[in-house]
């Protein structure tokens, strides 16, 4: 199953799985026969591109199946779907719009112009003007003749990047809806059968991690951890911060303790947050109770403790876990397990809801990082005490999997001077003398991270850790720790290796020793360039439109400049064979908020000092075009 799934996302052009936490419901009401049915529903996504032909976008969207025995217009029956039962009509599909019997329709959620995609017939174009919401869920409903007749409707609650919720067997209203692994189908895309996730974890691994019983920002909170390498089932499960009525719900006084609906589920070694607040909001997030912090007492009771928080298995008797809440009167300060999920509690000055429980090391820095290496060049992270004090880091471990830290413990004696540094090199995290399931590499094509954790001499987790995250680099180009003008920390690619040698990347493969001699020095400048954004025009003047004032978002623009002394492709130039813009595959963008990718057919370079704009109209004309960013080469000033 697996491996037709990952064969799946290369097909979809999948950004990758990373999960976040789950919890789900979705379970179906029907006011009239179901002609159109909710088959499959992906919320939050990041990851799963439905299109062919815009592999990057992530659209959230909702599957629908016409299980009626004949094709239905949409547009001149008023069909319509929402995500707000007092707005029924808020997204109508358009008149023509023909719904073949026995077949998919996909609805991409959001805010999107359909003119921003060319090309695509309209059954591949329809965007409701709203996103789902990925957290705290909410209710999905198709109604038809104009919004008046409620077909059917479907809740959900917090969703999972990369997970979606579907029909299995799909295409069936009598289906129970189960967490899938995404086939998104519908108008011209090639559609299969719904796959259902079944590899599950344990969930009485999971653990009450961290809490909060005052925010002055918002209301009381609890975090969940699971530790399990797999998801995990919360259907079912219940929290409650009153031991006596978990198991006896008060009757006649208002509903039971509320429990995680089913289909529920919290990533395998990740978070979920819930607010704590007596179900102000019926939000799958939401818990109907809030956390006392002895607001009123004079004085903290004697054995300290205000609450009591349990995690309990849906028969309501079994306690999966049980924290006491000793948190008296203290604002903006959460309570916690320290490493994630350990018998250790501690307080948290700093919260971390929906991340780990670790404090940082302010003593030292991760300050440079050599990922992409050939010899004489290899793997090497280097460490920099900026203190005015020398900082002993004997027994730390070194990994590059922030859930696994025990792969190099640093040698006991290490002792770094005031403002010095030390190098680790992977000879050293990869040699004999250590088992080869602790040995590692960094990904230098896809990224990766790096984590320090302080341990004492049993190598202990002490609740500790510093850590870096870094994107795919060049052969031999290092990341450095930079701090910009405006005092943001950045960890970017340095213009020359600083470990300590004068040893680069092609040299003899011999000098690999001598490089490993290097202790260390201070970082040079990043390596800026040779294309660099010059301006950025993000908020032009409103403008009048009718009686109104509003955003001028066609006029913004970027404005990117060449400042090297030397013609730069906007492609990637492999070596020479490659050095030709029909070499399509491989052209520069621009991503975020912006998204474009340079055409290999129109300004494939830049030469020295030349500007290029990015923008939303056509300069020469003043004339908008299809809110599609386009390129428009200025001459050199």
């Amino acid at each position: 199953m697996m491996d037709k799934f990952a064969k799946r996302l290369g097909r979809y052009r999948c950004a990758g799985l990373t999960l976040v936490a789950l919890l789900l419901i979705l379970a179906p009401r029907t006011g009239r026969s179901q002609e159109i049915i909710v088959n499959e529903v992906l919320a939050g996504n990041t990851t799963i591109a439905p299109l062919f032909e815009y592999p990057d976008y992530f659209p959230d969207y909702v599957e629908l199946y016409n299980a009626a025995a004949r094709d239905i217009d949409l547009g001149a029956e008023g069909w319509s779907i929402t995500d707000d039962l007092k707005a029924t009509n808020k997204f109508r599909f358009p008149i023509g719009l023909i719904f073949p019997a026995d077949s998919y329709l996909l609805v991409f959620c959001d805010g999107q112009d359909p003119t921003n995609f060319p090309g695509l017939l309209p059954s591949n174009n329809l965007h409701t003007g709203f996103n789902l919401n990925a957290k705290g869920g909410e209710t999905l409903a198709i109604f038809k003749t104009a919004g008046r007749v409620l077909i059917s409707s479907n809740t959900f609650g917090i969703q999972v990047a990369g997970y979606s919720v579907g029909r299995f067997p799909g295409a069936n209203a009598a289906s129970p809806f189960t967490l899938n692994l995404p086939t998104p189908c519908g108008g011209t895309i090639p559609c299969d059968t719904n796959i259902p996730f079944t590899q599950f974890g344990n969930q009485f691994t999971l653990k009450i991690n961290e809490w909060m019983q005052t925010n002055s920002m918002g209301e009381d909170w609890l975090e969940i951890f699971n530790p399990d390498t797999n998801i995990v089932d919360l259907s079912g499960l219940v929290f409650t911060d009153d031991k006596i009525v978990r198991t006896n719900p008060p009757v006649g006084f208002g509903l039971p303790i509320r429990a995680v609906p089913n289909l529920s589920y919290i990533a395998p070694q990740s978070f979920v947050r819930f607010w704590c607040d007596d179900l102000k909001s019926k939000d799958a997030d939401h818990l109907d109770f809030s956390l006392s912090s002895g607001s009123n007492l004079q004085t903290p009771p004697p054995n300290g403790v205000l609450d009591e928080l349990y995690l309990v298995a849906s028969d309501r008797a079994t306690i999966i876990d049980h924290v006491l809440c000793t948190l008296f009167k203290q604002r903006d300060v959460s309570q916690g397990r320290v490493p994630d999920g350990a018998e250790r509690i501690t307080y948290f000055p700093n919260p971390s809801p929906e991340d780990s429980n670790f404090a940082p090391i302010p003593e030292v820095i991760i300050s440079e990082l050599l990922s992409h290496s050939d010899p004489p060049l290899e793997d090497a992270v280097e460490i920099q005490n900026v203190t005015n004090v020398p900082v002993d880091i004997s027994y730390w471990w070194l990994t590059n999997d922030k859930f696994k830290p025990k792969k190099y413990q640093i040698p006991p004696g290490t002792i770094i001077p005031p403002g010095g540094f030390y190098v680790i090199y992977e000879y050293q995290w990869n040699s004999a003398e250590i088992p080869e399931e602790r040995h590692f590499t960094f990904n230098s094509a896809h990224g990766d991270e790096a984590y320090l954790f302080k341990s004492d001499a049993s190598g202990t987790i002490l609740g500790f850790r510093k850590g870096v995250q870094f994107g795919s680099a060049a052969n031999g180009v290092s990341f450095i720790r930079y701090t910009t003008s405006d005092g943001n920390v950045e960890f970017v690619a340095g213009c020359a290796l600083s470990f300590g040698t004068d040893v680069r990347a092609g040299q003899d493969t011999n000098l690999i020793t001598t490089f490993r001699t290097g202790h260390g020095q201070t970082n040079p400048y990043p390596c800026v360039g040779p294309i660099v954004i010059n301006e950025i025009y993000y908020k032009p003047p409103n403008v009048l439109s009718g009686n109104l004032l509003v955003d001028d978002s066609l006029h913004e623009f970027v404005e990117l400049r060449n400042i090297s002394a030397s013609r730069t492709a906007l492609y990637y130039t492999l070596d020479a064979e490659h050095n030709d813009p029909t070499f399509v595959t491989n052209g520069w963008k621009v991503d975020g908020v912006i998204k474009y990718k340079f055409d290999h057919t129109q300004f494939p370079f830049l030469d020295p000092n030349e500007y290029a704009l990015l923008v939303n109209f056509d300069p020469t004309t003043n004339a908008t075009t299809t809110a599609e960013w386009r390129n428009y080469f200025a001459p050199p000033v």
